[in-house]
């Protein structure tokens, strides 16, 4: 009986992975996911994409969570997204102690421009309209939003049929 290695999964996200990988270790550039502020990420896919990348880079993996300066009603939205972080914080921690690697999500005001031989490989995430440094590369997870004219479906209407008399 020959026994193969069977090649690990495929995931969805594995072009998106590579994308990052080659932004960063070939470009040298901080790859950021940009999302539209209707468009929150959830734990799930921060677990998906350290798995999508995981096969291509050796380092531990950091997410950075690019926020705008609270104030006002955004306060509320800050104290969520550090509660967001902290469970999303749990679950990569567990990921990583499978798979001996160190996986974090950090709250950040400005995108990480890492270096030095023991860097983390450092991907950023933001909500559209956040600017970003020089060294940062944004990368658009979503096109134009949808026009917010009538955007119900319909039934199309039967065609009138007109005799002529």
């Amino acid at each position: 009986m020959n026994a193969q290695a069977s090649p690990p999964p495929v995931s969805i996200l594995d072009p998106l992975a590579r994308i990052i990988v080659d932004l960063s270790q070939r470009r040298g550039v901080t790859p950021v996911l940009v999302t539209p502020r209707s468009v929150g990420l959830r734990t799930l896919f921060f677990c998906e994409l350290s798995k999508a990348l995981m096969p291509h880079v050796s380092q531990s993996i950091r997410y950075d969570w690019c926020q705008e300066f609270p104030s006002g009603f955004s306060l509320f939205k800050d104290y969520s997204a550090r509660w967001q972080a902290v469970r999303a914080n749990r679950t990569l921690n567990q990921l990583g102690s499978d798979v001996n690697r160190e996986l974090s999500i950090q709250i950040t005001a400005l995108i990480a421009r890492p270096g030095g031989s023991n860097r983390q490989f450092v991907v950023g995430f933001c909500e559209h309209g956040i600017d970003l440094p020089s060294w940062a590369t944004a990368i658009q997870l979503s096109g134009l939003p949808f026009p917010k004219s009538n955007t119900t479906l319909q039934r199309p209407r039967k065609a009138s049929v007109r005799s002529a008399a």
